[in-house]
């Protein structure tokens, strides 16, 4: 028996595009690691001294 997958697409509302991104949350539990073509953007896994969070220096933030 095939297992039931189940999928959500939403729009992202345009205050949270850029021209080269977009800004989202994504749930997590644990641990998570996010990259893009340069490298780690973000990285946090419970317990662990490693943490990064590119975000808080990304001027587009703003």
């Amino acid at each position: 028996m095939a297992k039931e997958i189940n999928e959500i697409v939403q729009r992202i509302n345009s205050w949270y595009v850029g021209e080269d991104c977009a800004q989202i949350m994504i749930p997590y539990k644990n641990a998570i690691t996010v990259l893009d073509r340069n490298g780690i953007v973000y990285h946090h896994k419970e317990g662990s001294i490693v943490f990064i969070n590119n975000y808080v220096t990304d001027e587009r933030r703003k």
